[in-house]
């Protein structure tokens, strides 16, 4: 199947304004170093140092920046016979979350380290989005949930709401979303998580217009005060 396309999503926050948090004189230095991470399985600070060309000191104040934000995390450590440790890094959740649309609009996404993809390396996160797009690429919407991801995790605070947004964001373009639902479908976990996710929201907005209904009726027996 050719590939879809989805108009653009309004309403996204800008990019930069994910980084806002990171110190001035650090900042820079930062987004090149999650990056980095963002194409690797894991990298030292040596390694990075090497990858981006950024001054030594620099480096080890920005890790110590990105560790304190929680934008990356240790992934291993190992002590040598000298008593020397090598420690290596990879991005947490939130990193992943505040790189990705910067790694898709520099075209990043195809870009293995060894032999897995960009999404593969990244699964773990999100199983049900990073996990299943070659189910995406099936249907031809791999754009469409580029696109789709990119919004979520520019709007959305935590996994759920994150895969609320993704899927069930509705489209402008009906037949859109005939498709995308039907992409749905055809799993069975992506449409049990659907499922949850339909019921969470009616359960919601359904105790809200209760909430409502409750005012209303109050409002409406009280007589009017002059």
């Amino acid at each position: 199947m050719s590939d879809i396309k989805e108009p653009k999503l309004e309403g996204i926050r800008s990019e930069e304004k994910q980084f806002v948090f990171l110190s001035p004189e650090l900042r820079e230095a930062c987004i090149r170093i999650l990056e980095s991470l963002a194409q690797h399985d894991g990298l030292t600070k040596y390694r990075v140092e090497t990858e981006t060309r950024i001054a030594h000191g620099t480096v080890f104040k920005a890790f110590e920046e990105l560790i304190h934000k929680g934008l990356i995390k240790e992934k291993s450590s190992k002590l040598w016979r000298t008593g020397k440790q090598t420690v290596t890094y990879e991005l947490s959740f939130g990193g992943f979350a505040a790189i990705y649309p910067r790694i898709r609009r520099l075209g990043y996404l195809n870009r293995k380290a060894g032999k897995k993809t960009f999404y593969e390396r990244f699964s773990h996160f999100l199983p049900l989005i990073l996990g299943k797009w070659n189910h995406f690429k099936e249907h031809g919407l791999q754009d469409v949930a580029a696109s789709r991801l990119e919004y979520s995790l520019l709007q959305a605070m935590n996994p759920e709401e994150i895969y609320t947004l993704f899927f069930l964001y509705p489209f402008s373009d009906r037949s859109l979303q005939q498709i995308w639902l039907n992409m749905i479908r055809e799993d069975k976990e992506i449409q049990q998580k659907c499922t949850n996710l339909t019921n969470n929201l009616i359960s919601y907005h359904q105790g809200q217009i209760n909430e409502l209904e409750n005012v209303k009726s109050i409002i409406s027996s009280q007589r009017s005060l002059k």
